[in-house]
């Protein structure tokens, strides 16, 4: 899932009555913690801080009706949880008093196919006398549907304490 924050201000001169936050995608969600905006002096130099409004100490909750002083805010936590592979598209419809009527905002997000890294075989072990050498294969492969990034570190605990790492060895996907 991904998130982000969306804030609602009232830039009015009375009291913004919020009645509703809605999606009409269900792969879209919102919640909200509320942040207080102070006017500090003339300049309008604002600070915020986080109010807690639930009786649990968690600040994120199902988007109730508010109200915005001139100069509020209110934050919302908009969450894109796709459901499978494609394009989404919704709307997100703000409706309150607010005389223009209701505010809309467009969201869109692209469902993926996570990276899956597959390594075969799951560990690789020798035992050798002095001056002999093995070679031993390990495949990492991709069975996702985005590129894998990855990373392995080989590191000897013999005498010299070698270590080598090895990135994605110049290889997409």
């Amino acid at each position: 899932s991904y998130n982000d924050t969306l804030v609602v201000s009232n830039t009015g001169t009375d009291n913004l009555d919020v009645y509703s936050i809605t999606s009409d995608n269900a792969n879209f969600t919102v919640n909200s913690y509320r942040i207080e905006a102070d006017l500090i002096n003339q300049d309008q130099i604002r600070a915020t801080r986080n109010l807690d409004l639930s009786t649990s100490n968690n600040r994120t909750r199902d988007v109730d009706p508010f109200t915005l002083a001139p100069g509020e805010e209110y934050a919302l936590f908009v969450t894109f949880n796709p459901t499978s592979e494609g394009d989404y598209d919704g709307t997100l419809t703000v409706s309150s008093n607010d005389p223009s009527g209701d505010s809309y905002v467009s969201l869109s997000g692209t469902g993926l196919t996570p990276p899956d890294i597959a390594v075969d075989p799951g560990s690789l072990s020798t035992d050798l006398y002095t001056a002999e050498t093995d070679t031993q294969t390990l495949t990492i492969s991709n069975d996702g549907g985005d590129d894998l990034e990855w990373s392995a570190t080989i590191v000897d605990y013999g005498r010299d304490e070698t270590t080598v790492t090895f990135t994605n060895c110049g290889q997409e996907g």
